[in-house]
Formats: C-alpha cells, structure tokens, sequence
C-alpha cells in the first residue's frame, strides 16, 4: 500500500466518525422538542492537568424549572456562551437526562462541514 492510499483511508475514516457524530446528534435532535434556556452560571474546574468548563442553564416549562448542565474541555469555544442569555436546547421532559445542549446545537454542523471536506479535499490533493 502506498502512502497517498493510507493517507486517504485516515482522511476518510476521521471523516466518517465525524458524519457518525453529526448524524447522532441530528437524529438527537430530530426526537426532542426545542425550548430556551438561560445560562445561570459558569463553573469553571481545575484538574491536575485540565481545565474544565461546566454551564448551568435553566428551562422553564409549566411553572417548573429544569436545570441543566453541559462540562467542556475546550478552551477555544469557553467564550461563545455568557451568563443570562438565552440559548436554544432541546430537551425530553419525560427524561431528564435526554437532551442536546447549546453547544452542541451551534457546533453539529461543523461535524457534517468537516466530514464533507476531509472526503473532498483529499481527493484533489492526492490525485
């Protein structure tokens, strides 16, 4: 095997495991019923080696509050959610613990952008 082949089998399968991640949180998605939540507050945890960053959002539904929590590692995507704004969320009340969170909401299609580039790309570049 070539390494212009092993090259395009990596591109193809990193790509594929993002269309995978897309296509979950899409079906996800498709079975939950959108509300607005309001992010209540931002935690912010140390480790020994990483830092975490946990959002509380809080959904009102029926005289009832929800609250929700989402923990990234990511510190490039830390600023995109601030304190008392309000965000899309989609969520099962029947269970609680079924829902996408807002940050998945902005950033699934970047999984379809990416997987439809690494299938691309690597065929122009390589042949």
């Amino acid at each position: 095997m070539n390494t212009n082949s092993f090259i395009l089998i990596i591109f193809w399968l990193i790509a594929f495991f993002s269309f995978y991640k897309y296509y979950k949180i899409q079906r996800k998605i498709n079975n939950l019923e959108e509300y607005v939540a309001t992010c209540s507050d931002i935690l912010i945890k140390n480790t020994y080696n990483r830092k975490y960053y946990i959002y509380y959002y809080e959904v009102n539904y029926q005289n009832n509050k929800y609250v929700l929590q989402d923990k990234l590692i990511l510190p490039f995507l830390k600023g995109r959610i601030k304190i008392n704004e309000d965000y899309k969320i989609y969520i099962n009340l029947k269970n609680g613990q079924d829902y996408v969170t807002p940050m998945e909401v902005m950033t699934y299609k970047l999984y379809l952008f990416i997987s439809i580039a690494l299938i691309v790309i690597p065929l122009f570049w390589l042949y």
